[in-house]
């Protein structure tokens, strides 16, 4: 009898082995399948951003960057410098610039104003075009303001659609 339950123990045990090998088997086929799954998705979007700018690439390169994608409607972008410097109020500003970037889809302007005081009004800028040499159109004393600049987005009849005030200082030096 005792023969009996020994080779029943023998072949229960090697059944139980058996069931933890599969399971094994199944469990390392599962994690080798997640880490290949993985890492094909790393690599599939992997982009190099260590690019070299060189003679024989540099046309390709400017190519691609020049692909403008435009801004939703009545949306845009802003380009300006948020200090404009002054030797004088009667002179112009050596480092003042507002730009309508080509992403942009209106015509935009924009005035400039200090403690609600309007003092500067510029032309319409057309999309893709830019003001420097930016005068006042007020004279003010020696000192450093803070200002608003407000950019006002026209439609195709220069009615204003949409505005955005944005803070700079303006210093006056002499």
């Amino acid at each position: 009898m005792s023969k009996i339950k020994v080779s029943s123990k023998i072949s229960k045990s090697q059944s139980s082995r058996k069931t933890m090998n599969k399971k094994f088997l199944f469990i390392f086929a599962g994690l080798f399948l997640v880490i290949i799954i993985v890492i094909g998705i790393v690599l599939f979007n992997y982009e190099d951003y260590n690019i070299v700018v060189d003679n024989g690439n540099v046309d390709e390169f400017v190519d691609d960057n020049k692909k403008i994608i435009p801004n939703e409607v009545g949306y845009y972008e802003v380009q300006m410098n948020t200090t404009w410097n002054f030797t004088s109020s009667k002179k112009p500003s050596y480092n003042a610039y507002v730009g309508n970037s080509n992403s942009n889809l209106n015509t935009i302007y924009f005035t400039i104003s200090i403690d609600e005081e309007n003092i500067y009004t510029s032309p319409y800028l057309p999309v893709g075009t830019n003001l420097k040499n930016i005068k006042l159109e007020k004279n003010l004393k020696k000192n450093s303001y803070n200002a608003i600049m407000k950019y006002h987005l026209l439609d195709d009849n220069y009615i204003e659609i949409s505005s955005l005030s944005v803070s700079m200082t303006i210093v006056i030096e002499n």
